[in-house]
């Protein structure tokens, strides 16, 4: 190779080279940048979402409670519907028996 083409693509390498150290030291500088930033975005809003997870962890508790009265209360219901059923056989065997009471009565005779 002549010597002229020899320095041109040694000083294009060197060229290269020193773009590439700027650019790694830039690119760590921006990250540095970027974590700066997010961290300082982050503890504006770590007050406001702490806020808001202790309101949302209330009122979850809240429709816990609601929930666990409406199990309570659809117990009772089940209960009360439970004796409404027995209500109802008992009735039944009570028309029956009626019913074959009156069918042993005889008719009236007209006077």
């Amino acid at each position: 190779m002549p010597p002229l083409l020899t320095v041109v693509l040694a000083s294009l390498v060197a060229l290269a080279g020193a773009m590439w150290a700027v650019l790694k030291v830039m690119r760590v500088e921006l990250a540095e940048r970027f974590d700066a930033g997010f961290d300082a975005v982050d503890s504006r809003f770590a007050a406001p979402i702490a806020r808001f997870d202790s309101r949302f962890d209330a009122v979850d508790s809240r429709f816990d409670a609601v929930d666990y009265r409406f199990d309570a209360l659809d117990k009772r219901v089940d209960g009360i519907d439970s004796r409404f059923d027995e209500v109802r056989l008992d009735m039944r065997a009570l028309t029956e028996r009626v019913d074959r009471i009156v069918e042993g009565i005889p008719p009236l005779q007209p006077a």
